[in-house]
């Protein structure tokens, strides 16, 4: 949950489940089966049915069932890391097949999150089809859509401007190793091409599991994008639908990386705060960031070392901003579960069970491939990385966040945001353009602290944005 952002309608009873979406199958699918919860939650429970498509998504993922780690260690201050020549593999991808339990932990956690006003109902949405929905989602539908267009053709981007660095003799020399030196503040390192070419190699990775997922989860229709929001009222002035809460400290999406299903939850309210909630502050996270920062946490195992500022109203953050901020913060990394469980793995590479916290944070200020190891392992640098480079922004470059009335891109800013992937398969282009057109047509008719974490058995597994 690297950047908290100032992020019920009809009972729950009245939810209905959108089974438009199983119609888009393309031809041939085998049929799956859908999850049921119990009967006598069936009744209550808001949250969307879910087909069990958990072999593509392990299959993708590359998972290992939920297992118990027997390597222990007992703190030593005296004992020292290792010198790192490469980095230490990623934190292994495992799932929890409790399809019961991680309804129970979602559904709290949108309780936790939406329920601060006064009015307590809200509904959630599963996929992007607009034939279903109330007025006020179809917008965010159509801006979802289209951020999940611009995510892909990042990864895309990212993977290929990896396999084109992967040839050069110096990455240093290169824009995208000048960035890079700078993010990872390697200008003193005596190592600093062998970094970056660990850096290199692992964003490659990053981008084409990202990639992967987002290419999966678009031939499935969606189905595992969910959209829980508030009743979202029409401002007049603005010409938008804002939400009615006005506590801006929250995520503005979520996963749990140990569910087989991949689900991705984005709370809509937390897209649609009222500006003036507060001023000369941006509220708004740009939605394909929030997409590629999400989709990492599900396909490369990143997580949320820290939490990052507001940038200021009409701009995202930079990658300066980032690096500002973790001089500021850094402690705060030091302290997390995050940084806990990178020093678990790196003493269990190195066969070191006495490693102690404060020696592997000592050693981060003089060990230039273990400082960038244990950052390019933070969803929200790594997205911010891919989204400059994959669109050739400088280092301290602010991106600018469109108003809502912005959202139409011309071809001309296009070129600045990236072009979108050709797209040749017309069953994909069917559900990629399904979400768009029919609710640019329904919706000109309208225009006018974490919760409690009190389930053991899901530990250090949670990723919000």
């Amino acid at each position: 949950m690297p950047r908290e952002n100032g992020r019920e309608m009809n009972s729950p009873s009245n939810y209905k489940t959108n089974d438009n979406i199983q119609g888009k199958l393309t031809a041939g699918e085998n049929r799956q089966t859908v999850m049921q919860p119990s009967a006598r939650k069936r009744i209550h429970d808001p949250l969307p049915q879910s087909t069990d498509r958990s072999e593509k998504w392990n299959r993708i993922r590359k998972v290992q069932k939920t297992s118990s780690n027997t390597f222990t260690r007992t703190e030593d201050v005296s004992v020292k890391p290792e010198d790192l020549s490469a980095f230490i593999p990623i934190k292994p991808v495992e799932v929890l097949d409790d399809e019961s339990l991680l309804r129970d932990e979602i559904r709290g956690w949108i309780k936790e999150y939406l329920c601060m006003h006064p009015r307590r109902d809200f509904r959630v949405f599963a996929g992007l089809d607009t034939r279903n929905t109330p007025d006020y989602i179809k917008p965010f539908q159509v801006e979802l859509a289209q951020g999940f267009e611009n995510a892909r053709d990042m990864f895309s981007r990212m993977k290929n401007q990896c396999q084109n660095l992967s040839t050069k003799e110096a990455i240093s020399r290169t824009n995208e190793g000048r960035y890079l030196i700078q993010m990872f503040e390697l200008e003193k390192a005596p190592n600093q091409e062998q970094i970056l070419k660990e850096i290199n190699t692992r964003l490659h990775s990053i981008a084409e599991n990202g990639e992967q997922l987002l290419q999966q989860t678009v031939e499935i229709g969606f189905e595992n994008v969910w959209i829980a929001s508030k009743e979202l009222i029409w401002d007049q002035e603005s010409k938008s639908y804002v939400t009615q809460l006005i506590n801006s400290d929250m995520p503005n999406a979520f996963v749990k990386t140990v569910d087989p299903q991949c689900r991705i939850v984005f709370l809509a309210d937390t897209f649609h705060f009222d500006p003036h909630v507060r001023p000369g502050e941006e509220l708004k996270t740009p939605v394909a960031e929030a997409i590629i920062h999400e989709t990492t946490h599900l396909s490369s195992g990143t997580v949320d070392l820290l939490f990052y500022s507001k940038p200021p109203s009409g701009y995202a953050l930079s990658g300066k901003d980032l690096l500002n901020d973790r001089h500021t913060e850094f402690h705060k990394i030091a302290g997390s579960l995050s940084f806990k469980d990178f020093v678990n793995r790196l003493a269990q590479q190195q066969n070191l069970p006495q490693l102690s916290n404060k020696a592997v944070k000592d050693a981060l200020s003089s060990d230039h491939m273990l400082r960038a190891n244990l950052l390019i392992e933070d969803a929200e640098l790594v997205m911010t990385i891919i989204r400059d480079l994959s669109q050739g922004r400088a280092i301290d470059e602010r991106p600018r966040v469109r108003r809502t009335q912005e959202q139409d891109i011309t071809k001309t800013e296009r070129k600045v945001e990236g072009k979108l992937p050709d797209i040749k398969n017309e069953t994909e282009k069917m559900r990629l353009s399904d979400a768009i057109v029919i609710g640019k047509e329904r919706s000109q008719s309208a225009s006018g602290t974490k919760p409690n974490q009190s389930l053991e058995r899901i530990q250090n597994v949670d990723s919000h944005r």
